[in-house]
């Protein structure tokens, strides 16, 4: 499936997709290791983008890669690191008004990469 979405994600149309960004939550770093994880991060992002031929990590996360570390769990501040991450997702916006909105875009997403379907996403939804 993978390679199949790299090979069709320029032909995958749709009003709501392609308009997020990658959040990678890197866990149990502390805050002296912070800057090691993000540089860290920062090349294997760019490792998997040269080997990326097709761009559609690009396009699918809009260019846009954020990262964020967290303490071990059992550090007091983790509850509070959650809880900010928590709040952000929370104030982005939204593109989809329920769970089942979201599925369905989901589900359409995925069979239109499996067969090859290079027609805009928003004419097959259900009425």
């Amino acid at each position: 499936m993978s390679s199949n979405f790299a090979k069709n994600c320029d032909r995958t149309k749709g009003s709501n997709l392609f308009k997020g960004f990658l959040m990678m939550l890197i866990r149990d770093v502390s805050a002296q290791d912070a800057d090691g994880a993000f540089t860290e991060f920062i090349s294997n992002v760019r490792q998997q983008a040269a080997n990326n031929r097709s761009s559609y990590l690009e396009k699918l996360f809009g260019e846009e890669i954020r990262a964020q570390c967290l303490h071990h769990f059992e550090n007091r501040v983790f509850e509070k690191e959650i809880e900010d991450m928590r709040k952000l997702i929370l104030a982005l916006p939204y593109r989809w008004n329920n769970g089942q909105e979201f599925l369905e875009s989901l589900k359409l997403t995925l069979a239109q990469v499996h067969t090859g379907d290079d027609t805009v996403m928003d004419i097959h939804r259900i009425k």
